[in-house]
């Protein structure tokens, strides 16, 4: 994932490649979407981000714009897809663990 985390066209945990690397990582259960939207949140809403509280803003924008993706993606993998998703949007909107 380079740049803006919105840009990532995978919504898959799967991803095994790093860029400018000829080698693959293990594979991995990491759910990038819903965890950058819960922590890009999470700057957002906090007090002293200063400057990153507008990095946040668009990082959460532009990930919202990926919600009916997202939705589609969750109807056909597995439970823990869609409990993470849900975990994370709560987090999202301001719950707590």
């Amino acid at each position: 994932m380079r740049g803006r985390p919105a840009a990532n066209q995978r919504l898959h945990d799967s991803e095994q490649l790093i860029s400018k690397l000829d080698f693959r990582l293990e594979g991995s259960t990491f759910l990038w979407y819903p965890w950058t939207l819960a922590a890009c949140a999470k700057v957002f809403a906090d007090e002293q981000a200063g400057p990153a509280a507008g990095s946040a803003r668009r990082c959460v924008v532009d990930l919202g714009l990926k919600a009916d993706e997202v939705r589609q993606h969750i109807e056909k993998e597995y439970m823990y897809v869609w409990s993470e998703n849900v975990l994370a949007a709560a987090l999202a909107a301001g719950g707590r663990l």
